[in-house]
């Protein structure tokens, strides 16, 4: 044993063998794990035992997979997306998938990212109880897994070997598990005679697009589902799934659910539509399930089976009981090209196909990406005539005014606070050339024209290079924004925030040189049609709409992302209407208004 995880592997072996009496004579890999009282590590394996009794270890192979996958590296973690399914998950989702199966030596489970193996290890146990089928059997015959990583391969095989150990059955067993990138992998080659499985169960890996390397990029434009946006590394194992399974076979996972409504999932959904297979979504919207982990979750059940739409609830509080109300949506009013309405389905579907959808009614922007706001943004600690202060690490400077635009970060109207007290100065080194867009000012004309700007600049010029993970220091100017956008605005903005717990707060102004970060602002040159938009938006109509409709974010926020508002039709109001609409300022008459007028369709 030379490296640190094998170590690891051996005390938690010998730890939990030792504390459960199990017997190990005939495993050849559990007995070369094992340390003996002999060993120079055998004083690891008593303070070990000690921290572990110290917490109220009880020494259960549950309590196992969750130390095994407490190891599990940071890195690894984000690069392979590696992450503990709760044991409640697992049985959910064997309970669904094995219900109607009879098992047989034909059967064959797999789950193609296994990690340490929590699912096969339950899988195993199950068909063990119902059947009486030996582990050595069911190891050979029934149970498949995959991962890309091999110390989980060996741990998944450890965990198995304690299993079948913990009931009696000390043996070498010969296990179908194989270290691959699953992206890749071809069963036909290395199952003799495959023709597909009956379940594929599990978790598929949780990395999203902007931390997969180069080689998994590649592999993963392999599948056709990969084809839109910038997938990440969970969708394409969908469909590996689908087309590894039998006729009439169940895939089970516990995965992200943003395929339902983003870019990147367009082509699953179109994949999906076009395959029609029964599809059972159980979506915990805003809830997470996985400890200290930010992912916004479903289950979703695949039948191999032709259907004509899909099963949907929402199990908020993630309860998992048989009380969970499914509602069937047809795909023929399903839309992959838009996103998939599943919550209140009809009611969206109308509101969307009213009038003229905001995406076309108006543009939106995002706000200005310096990717170093700390350097370029400040809050003047005072000012002068020609100078703001800008005070920075105990040290004071002077900003020309000149140099410097308004800007604010619109997520902060989430909160009931003056447009004023959210004001903001951007350093802007930017001017408008002769046809009105946005050039970047030459160095020498910097130091000349604003050089308290310039001096203060070069003191933030190391932190300035570290941006784009080091690209910053090849920028062709070495004080220029980190990208290019919103650089060139329209004089009228209707700033909003990306999230929100409530109807959102809008402001709408009317000043070509104000500025915005972090935030979203409908923008254009019709004062009116913003104003009409305004009203729409902070409208109890548009809030329900985008409850059934949006992201969900924990504390009842959701997102006002342009993927999921920009089909929210905004009715046709007459000259009539829309004088009336923006005469009443009270939000109930507003309300009251706007229910009618799209109740007219």
């Amino acid at each position: 044993m030379s490296s640190d995880i094998d170590f690891v592997d051996s005390l938690f072996a010998t730890v939990f063998v030792c504390k459960n009496g199990w017997t190990v004579k005939n495993n050849s890999l559990l007995s070369s794990l094992l340390i003996r009282e002999d060993h120079l590590w055998y004083p690891y394996v008593i303070d070990f035992t000690r921290i572990l009794d110290a917490n109220g270890c009880k020494y259960t192979l549950e309590e196992l997979i969750n130390l095994f996958e407490f190891v599990v590296s940071p890195a690894d973690k984000i690069i392979n997306g590696a992450v503990y399914t709760p044991q409640r998950i697992r049985n959910y989702i064997l309970n669904y998938c094995l219900g109607n199966n009879s098992v047989s030596n034909n059967l064959k489970i797999a789950d193609i990212a296994c990690g340490c193996g929590g699912f096969l290890k339950d899988a195993a146990e199950r068909i063990h109880l119902n059947t009486g089928k030996s582990y050595k059997n069911i190891f050979r015959n029934i149970i498949y897994g995959v991962d890309i990583q091999p110390y989980s391969i060996k741990r998944t095989k450890i965990l198995l070997s304690l299993l079948a150990i913990s009931q009696g059955e000390d043996d070498d067993f010969i296990f179908n598990l194989w270290i691959a990138d699953t992206l890749t992998i071809n069963f036909n080659d290395i199952i003799k005679g495959f023709e597909g499985f009956d379940l594929i169960i599990g978790n598929p890996p949780y990395v999203c697009s902007r931390r997969l390397t180069d080689e998994i990029r590649a592999n993963m434009q392999k599948w056709s589902v990969c084809k839109t946006g910038h997938p990440d590394l969970y969708i394409p194992f969908f469909q590996i799934a689908l087309e590894n399974l039998k006729d009439k076979g169940i895939m089970g996972y516990i995965t992200m659910n943003s395929f339902i409504k983003s870019l990147n999932g367009r082509s699953l959904r179109e994949y999906f539509e076009q395959k029609s297979p029964h599809i059972k979504i159980v979506d915990f919207r805003s809830k997470q399930v996985f400890e200290k982990k930010s992912t916004y979750t479903c289950i979703c059940f695949i039948k191999n089976e032709k259907s004509s739409g899909i099963d949907y609830a929402i199990d908020e509080n993630a309860i998992l009981d048989t009380t969970i109300d499914f509602q069937f949506i047809n795909y023929s009013l399903l839309d992959y090209r838009r996103g998939w309405n599943l919550n209140n389905t009809s009611k969206v579907n109308i509101l969307e196909n009213i009038g003229t959808p905001i995406g076309k009614y108006s543009q939106s922007r995002h706000g200005i990406a310096t990717l170093c706001n700390k350097v370029y943004i400040f809050s003047p600690a005072g000012e002068s005539k020609d100078y703001y202060f800008l005070r920075k690490d105990g040290c004071e400077y002077k900003i020309e005014k000149n140099i410097c635009k308004d800007i604010i970060n619109p997520n902060k109207l989430n909160s009931d606070v003056k447009f004023e007290n959210i004001l903001e100065k951007v350093i802007f080194p930017y001017r408008s050339d002769r046809y009105g867009k946005m050039q970047i000012i030459p160095e020498i004309i910097m130091q000349k024209d604003y050089p308290e700007a310039y001096k203060y600049l070069l003191t933030q010029r190391e932190k300035l290079a570290t941006r784009d993970k080091g690209k910053g220091k090849n920028y062709p100017v070495w004080y220029q924004f980190g990208r290019t956008q919103s650089l060139n605005m329209p004089p009228v903005k209707l700033f909003f925030p990306k999230i929100a717990n409530r109807a959102p707060r809008c402001v709408l102004i009317n000043d070509t040189d104000l500025f915005l970060y972090n935030g979203m602002a409908f923008v254009g040159e019709n004062v009116e049609n913003l104003k009409i938009l305004q009203k729409v938006f902070e409208s109890s109509l548009f809030w329900n709409y985008l409850i059934s409709n949006s992201k969900p974010y924990s504390s009842d926020y959701y997102s006002l992302n342009g993927e999921y508002i920009k089909n929210f039709g905004i009715y046709t109001f007459t000259d009539e209407d829309k004088a009336y609409l923006l005469s009443i300022n009270d939000r109930e008459a507003v309300d009251k208004f706007l229910y009618e007028c799209y109740a007219r369709k």
